[in-house]
């Protein structure tokens, strides 16, 4: 049998002295070729009026740089966010700039700095935004993408997900939301383009928290055995660079039959339009028993 988990989200108390500006979070990605994407910003304070923050591009110590200007442009007029109130957010417009070489991803750091009104800085003072090479060998797979599955637990579910290429591996693609309610790293699978296949490694990290879960399945069509130590869930790719998932997948509690969802081996990954990596919202359903 298998198990899910309720979303907890706790009511966050600012005293005046607390109040502060930062990223969402640490890193963002578009594909090269894509539409311009948005970096948000928050504020967050008690009363009063709001503030302005200032911002900067930083490459130093990154061995393949993104340059404003060759690899990307900022829209936004100035490099300056203002804040009307205390709360709310502004955003940070990237343009990726497309070229015809294959340069690998490049990276950019986005500082913060400078915050007025008596604001502090968050905790999110710096992102990493990736340029996405679109002439990279597993373009067809990287992306954003819609996903159909079956759950044991909820019925027919839908759902988004992203991939990106490793850095150090042109084979390895990293999966960000691979199981819905039940993800909260990202894991990766091996792509075979002559075969035209990706096989996920079970066993991997999906879910740390108070109760840790890893991406375990069982073969498919039927689910009638467990993928063993070693083993691999197996997707096929399609022209398109849609995937089918051919095993059932999910995100298992080891040591027991709880899991906090997982899949018949019925999985469709529908690959978006060209454009942003996709970001997700980590969410995890209460644990549930399975066979």
């Amino acid at each position: 049998m298998f198990t899910s988990c309720e979303d907890t989200n706790e009511p966050i108390l600012l005293q005046d002295g607390d109040k502060f500006i930062a990223f969402e979070r640490t890193t963002a990605s578009a594909a090269e070729e894509g539409n311009a994407v948005g970096v948000l910003v928050y504020i967050a304070g008690v009363s009063g009026n709001g503030g302005s923050v200032n911002f900067a591009f930083d490459t130093e110590g990154i061995a393949n740089p993104a340059v404003e200007g060759v690899d990307f442009t900022v829209l936004n007029t100035d490099q300056t966010l203002n804040f009307a109130t205390t709360y709310g957010y502004d955003t940070i417009w990237i343009q990726p700039i497309d070229n015809l070489e294959y340069d690998k991803d490049k990276k950019v750091n986005i500082v913060l700095s400078n915050p007025t009104n008596e604001f502090n800085l968050g905790a999110n003072t710096t992102l990493t935004f990736t340029v996405v090479d679109n002439e990279h060998p597993l373009s067809l797979v990287i992306g954003s993408y819609s996903a159909t599955a079956t759950s044991y637990f909820n019925g027919g579910e839908a759902w988004n997900l992203s991939t990106y290429p490793d850095t150090e591996d042109e084979t390895v693609l990293w999966f960000i939301n691979l199981v819905n309610q039940g993800t909260n790293q990202d894991v990766f699978g091996v792509v075979d383009l002559d075969a035209m296949t990706i096989e996920f490694p079970v066993g991997q990290d999906i879910w740390i928290g108070a109760t840790d879960a890893v991406l375990d399945g069982f073969y498919g069509p039927s689910g009638a055995d467990a993928i063993p130590t070693g083993g691999v869930i197996t997707a096929n790719i399609d022209a398109n660079g849609n995937l089918t998932i051919l095993d059932e997948f999910g995100a298992h509690i080891p040591g027991g039959n709880s899991w906090y969802n997982i899949y018949q081996a019925d999985g469709v990954f529908t690959k978006s339009a060209k454009g942003e990596v996709a970001n997700y919202v980590e969410k995890v359903s209460s644990p549930r028993s399975f066979r």
